[in-house]
């Protein structure tokens, strides 16, 4: 089932919906604006649990440029299974550094 994950990004909403599958990354980013600073964005990492439920996990580090997620957020998301995933993640590229 790893070999089946897929990574989006957008800067839209996101929905829950049957469309994605548990394991799957979704990177988004937000824009706003604060009167003092003009326009600032975040980058946010969601994981798609084994309910297919969207869960929000971190956002990016601004000193790293990277995503710093504990391997028991993963367990907890993804089931005993949880290793495999954590591989595929690595294989996509995306920039997430665990931590133990």
């Amino acid at each position: 089932m790893a070999n089946l994950i897929t990574a989006y990004y957008t800067k839209n909403n996101i929905t829950n919906g049957n469309k994605f599958l548990p394991g799957d990354v979704i990177v988004r980013e937000r824009k706003y604006n604060y009167c003092l600073f003009g326009e600032v964005s975040d980058v946010l990492l969601y994981i798609v649990d084994l309910k297919k439920e969207i869960n929000y996990v971190t956002s990016m580090s601004e000193k790293s440029n990277r995503f710093h997620v504990s391997n028991e957020i993963l367990k907890s998301l993804l089931g005993r299974h949880w290793e495999k995933y954590k591989i595929r993640y690595y294989n996509l590229g995306i920039p997430i550094e665990f931590k133990l």
